[in-house]
């Protein structure tokens, strides 16, 4: 049994030379930065959940439950402003001010998931191990993946043979703030 919890604070600063001929393509995240002067990013984050796991022995084989769930949160500032009405990135506030910039909502999600994977000694050099997994992410659905491993063992020498599926959901940080990308996908490989 496991629970936790986690808290970021982040700031981005960065300084844009005013002589750069290059400047942030408009309608992307950065394209409020202006040329000559400091600009920042501020933003929160903080992530709670925990996990479960129960081992079964039933003869020769070795069976594992197990459930999590993590919520994480997210917060940023608003294109550095210190109102919602004011122009984006018209703003240089000392760095002991930061926080007090102007924040979007609080932002969430939810990632759970369930388990189950049976370890099975099909004789004394090998070992068989099958395992199926239901992973939910709040924002795209859910998705099924599962492995066969297949283990040699002989004295000092070890064979293995994987096969699976898995995949892995875009993180809260991800999908939001002025990098994020609210488009994206989960991923899969196997």
């Amino acid at each position: 049994f496991n629970v936790y919890y986690k808290a970021y604070d982040d700031t981005l600063r960065a300084y844009v030379d005013q002589d750069t001929s290059t400047a942030p393509p408009q309608g992307s995240p950065f394209a409020y930065y202006g040329s000559g002067r400091w600009n920042y990013s501020y933003w929160h984050s903080y992530i709670y959940g925990g996990d479960l796991q129960v081992y079964v022995p039933v003869y020769s084989h070795r069976l594992t439950l197990g459930a999590s769930l993590e919520k994480p949160f997210f917060q940023d500032t608003k294109l550095g402003r210190n109102t919602p009405f004011d122009t984006p990135g018209s703003l240089s506030l000392p760095m002991d001010q930061w926080d007090q910039d102007y924040l979007n909502p609080w932002r969430n999600v939810q990632y759970s998931s369930f388990y189950v994977q049976d370890e099975m000694k099909l004789n004394p050099d090998y070992t068989l191990t099958l395992g199926l997994r239901n992973d939910s992410f709040s924002e795209t659905g859910s998705t099924i993946n599962g492995i066969v491993n297949l283990v040699y063992r002989k004295g000092e020498n070890t064979v293995r043979a994987t096969v699976g599926k898995t995949g892995r959901f875009p993180t809260l940080k991800e999908l939001e703030g002025k990098a994020g990308n609210p488009d994206l996908l989960p991923e899969h490989a196997y």
